[in-house]
């Protein structure tokens, strides 16, 4: 980005894509407006789910997909270096959380799971502030944990929510990787509208949908509650 730019007077994040920058206050269009699915589904899930669920420790979820909302938007508005690094540190509070969560149902977790979420956390904080490409490779270890995990475990949500949830996350996994090797990108008028990365944001939203579903289940069973909300 040249000096005359809004965000000109920062450093630009050495991350690429189908993108290209413009010069205006919303560098990437495309990848800053398809994190509104993050605030919708974080919107449906406390409108839906908020009174029946307050007692349950999943009752967090949803303002973590908020931050992951905020961080993912302020990086892709701005592409500035250490604004990267927020949006990797909002993805480690969902991935600390949710191995934090199947480490307690598997019994390796007291039940305050506050110590352990915070030492995920900061662990992948500390790898993403080295360099966000170990910070990458810690969430990618993270969610094969938390996926292992939530396949192996005896006390199991419908099985249909967490395939549903898996299906959607591999498939935003495509779209990324289809982005950053900049592969099947928009181009002409839609270069700014859409690319490979918005569904990247889309798919991972709506994954996360039915990760929550799936984990309220589980904690519902848990805590003995009579009627889940469907």
């Amino acid at each position: 980005m040249e000096g005359s730019c809004p965000w000109g007077g920062f450093g630009r994040a050495q991350d690429v894509g189908c993108e290209p920058d413009l010069c205006a206050w919303i560098v990437h269009p495309a990848e800053a407006w398809s994190n509104i699915a993050f605030f919708a589904v974080a919107a449906i899930l406390l409108i839906r789910y908020g009174r029946a669920d307050r007692q349950l420790p999943v009752a967090w979820f949803p303002w973590i997909v908020v931050a992951i909302g905020v961080g993912s938007t302020a990086f892709h508005a701005s592409m500035v270096d250490w604004l990267l690094e927020s949006d990797v540190f909002a993805i480690f509070l969902l991935t600390g959380f949710l191995l934090t969560t199947y480490l307690q149902h598997a019994g390796l977790v007291g039940p305050s799971r506050l110590p352990t979420f915070v030492v995920l956390v900061a662990a992948g904080a500390a790898l993403g502030l080295v360099n966000p490409v170990l910070g990458y490779i810690g969430i990618a270890a993270q969610g094969a944990i938390i996926l292992w995990l939530g396949w192996h475990l005896p006390m199991r949500g419908p099985r249909r929510e967490l395939v549903a949830a898996l299906v959607l996350n591999q498939a935003a996994a495509v779209a990324l990787w289809l982005d950053k090797s900049q592969v099947a990108c928009a181009r002409g008028g839609f270069v700014h509208v859409v690319q490979p990365h918005s569904f990247w944001h889309i798919l991972s939203a709506l994954s996360l949908l039915f990760v929550y579903r799936y984990e309220r289940k589980v904690e519902h069973a848990l805590s003995g509650t009579a009627r889940a909300t469907v």
